[in-house]
Order: structure tokens, then sequence, then C-alpha cells
């Protein structure tokens, strides 16, 4: 995980069970022990990602880069540019910021 400000934070994690989906997800920090979650967003669906890291940009706000490797038999490192929105726990992905 990664913190965006004092309130919020970025998590990756990978879903498990019959599938290994990797998933990025806002978190919310409120008051002194209430954590909330927004709604998960899928990245990746190939089984065993690993090396997971995110990374926000300190000149954009809410910009975050998340990198992880494949799971597929060639096991590349892949990367995905993402975008926080600044007032609620939604993610976006632009179009053309696709897998590098």
């Amino acid at each position: 995980w990664i913190s965006i400000n004092p309130n919020k934070f970025i998590l990756g994690y990978n879903k498990g069970s019959t599938t290994q989906d990797t998933r990025v997800i806002v978190g919310t920090i409120s008051g002194a022990s209430t954590i909330s979650f927004g709604s998960a967003d899928t990245i990746e669906t190939q089984a065993e990602q690993s090396y997971m890291k995110v990374s926000v940009d300190p000149n954009n706000s809410g910009q975050f880069i998340y990198a992880w490797r494949s799971g597929d038999p060639n096991r590349y490192g892949t990367a995905r540019l993402g975008q926080m929105a600044t007032t609620t726990t939604n993610l976006t992905f632009p179009a053309g910021a696709n897998y590098i």
C-alpha cells in the first residue's frame, strides 16, 4: 500500500481463491480506528502475479503507477498508470495508459 494523503491510501492485492486477479482499491481512514474501502478494480487476470508495487507521482495529485511481475508464462514486468479521484474513492485508468 501507499499513502496518497493523511486520510487515503491505495492497496494492491491478489484476490486468490479460484483466480489470481490483481486488484487495486482505495482506502479511507476516518477517526481513530475506522477504515472504509471503495470498489476494487481488476487490473490483471493472469495467475501468480508477484512483486507488486504502487507508487504515486508527487507532481500530479492522485496519479499513480502500479507495477508487478505478470503471471503469464514469460513472467514479464508489467505496469499500469492510474488516477485516483481527489474527493471520492474512484480509480480510473486513462485511455492510452495501458500496459507498459
